[in-house]
Parts: C-alpha cells; structure tokens; sequence
C-alpha cells in the first residue's frame, strides 16, 4: 500500500529534520580542531559512533525510502510495520536516555544546542507523533523483540571492543576505563530493562490500533 499524501509530507518531514540535526552536528565537530586529534578519519569514526547519530540517521534513511521508494526492496523494508515500530523504540530510548543521563552534564550553545535539541528532543517526538498517526500498524508480539534487540547489542559490542582498544567512549556511562567493568555492565542491565519496557509501550499501542482497524474494517 503507498503512503497517504498527508503521511508522505508528515514523514518527509520528519526525515529532513532528522537529516538536518545530523547534518549540523557533523558540521559543529568539522569546525572543531581539538575534536580531530590530528585525524579527521578517526574523527568521522567517532561521530557515528554515538548511538543518537546512528539511530537519526536510521530514521532519516528509512523514512526518505520508504516514503519517496516504496516498491523498492529498501523502501519496502522500511515500510514494514514491525520496522517502523523498531524505530520508535530505538529513537524513543534515544529522547529518554539523554534526558535521564546526558542532559545534566551540558550546557551546549548556538549552533550545537540547535543540533542537540534536533537530535534528542524534535527528531523522537516528531517521528513517535508520525509512528503513532500513520505507520502501519501490525498485531507485534515480543518475539519481535528479538530482531529489535540485534542493533542496540551490535552497537554496544562494538563500542566495548573499540573503546577497549582506543580508550574512547561515546558515553560515560558506557567508559569501561574510568567506570569499570562491573559498573558499565550494571549500566547496560538498566538501559536494556528501558529498551524492554519501551519496547513493549510500543508492541502494546501497535497491537492495540491493529486490533482496532480490524474491528472496524
């Protein structure tokens, strides 16, 4: 099925909004020397190493295909109902976590605190807004939780064994050298308990509209 009109132009513009967060935040590190360590490769790599870069990006990526090529194979991807889901849950932690972890330990301004409130506040109360009004809905179950949980793991597996080697971490919450082992594991326990919880707000209301577009269909 093609988007509505009114879906395409709320969901393209959720993806340009996504695209010009990253866009500016890419821009704020480029015009930072000292974020370069004499090396703008191992710059970029740190950039998308962060999880909020890497899950706008996902949202701007699927939305512009799945909203401008949906019979394409990627845009039809991008259009299923339990990915779209996964998405909300991904940007959802993004929007909570920084709110309960990062937000209080800086003070960002001009051009930075437009790309910070980009990223981690419009772009997940924009795209939740879009999920809930117009994204397919399907009856989910908690096994697809399953195939959610495969992003987030990679992502914080990879970081472990990155930062391990360069001692640089994306999050403090996340730095093993400073934290520890022990303490970073607890730190993962609590963001997976969220990631479940959201998870299952989000399987809820899908199952929920499903079940209510049946039942009047």
């Amino acid at each position: 099925m093609r988007p509505s009109r009114s879906s395409r132009v709320c969901g393209i513009g959720v993806a340009l909004l996504a695209w010009m967060g990253i866009v500016l935040q890419l821009c704020v590190v480029a015009a930072n020397p000292a974020a370069h360590n004499g090396s703008l490769i191992t710059t970029l790599i740190n950039f998308f190493g962060f999880f909020t870069v890497l899950t706008n990006l996902l949202i701007a990526i699927g939305l512009t295909l799945a909203l401008t090529a949906p019979a394409t194979s990627p845009g039809a991807f991008f259009s299923r109902a339990s990915v779209q889901a996964a998405m909300a849950a991904y940007i959802a932690l993004v929007g909570g976590g920084y709110a309960w972890l990062l937000r209080p330990l800086w003070n960002p301004q001009g051009v930075q605190k437009l790309a910070d409130v980009l990223l981690h506040d419009v772009v997940p109360v924009t795209y939740l807004a879009y999920w809930l009004i117009f994204a397919p809905k399907s009856k989910l179950g908690w096994r697809n939780l399953s195939a959610w949980v495969f992003y987030p793991v990679t992502y914080l597996v990879y970081t472990l064994v990155r930062g391990a080697h360069s001692a640089w971490y994306p999050y403090p919450f996340l730095d093993a050298r400073a934290l520890g082992y022990r303490t970073v594991a607890f730190n993962i326990l609590a963001l997976a308990v969220t990631f479940v919880g959201i998870s299952g707000v989000v399987i809820a209301l899908s199952r929920l509209k499903a079940y209510s577009l049946s039942s009047d269909s």
